[in-house]
């Protein structure tokens, strides 16, 4: 394991900029979650595509998560 972090290039690190995107991203997908759960609810679209965008949505959503995990403690990241 990797302990002299200066030995990383700095194109390699990670920034407070790459954190805000992270959070942004996580917060989106968390939007669209709830966004097309409303939309099947209000019999807009059928059930069957809430099965498909999840299966999509939740894992890009914590994938997001994950990574912002990585740069921030977890009382940063909470909701």
């Amino acid at each position: 394991m990797m302990t002299d972090y200066r030995a990383v290039p700095v194109a390699f690190r990670a920034t407070a900029a790459d954190a805000v995107r992270y959070k942004t991203q996580s917060l989106l997908w968390l939007a669209a979650i709830y966004l097309h759960t409303v939309v099947v609810l209000a019999g807009l679209l059928p059930l069957w595509s809430l099965v498909l965008s999840i299966a999509v949505f939740v894992v890009r959503w914590m994938l997001s998560t994950h990574e912002l995990l990585h740069l921030r403690s977890a009382c940063e990241v909470g909701p």
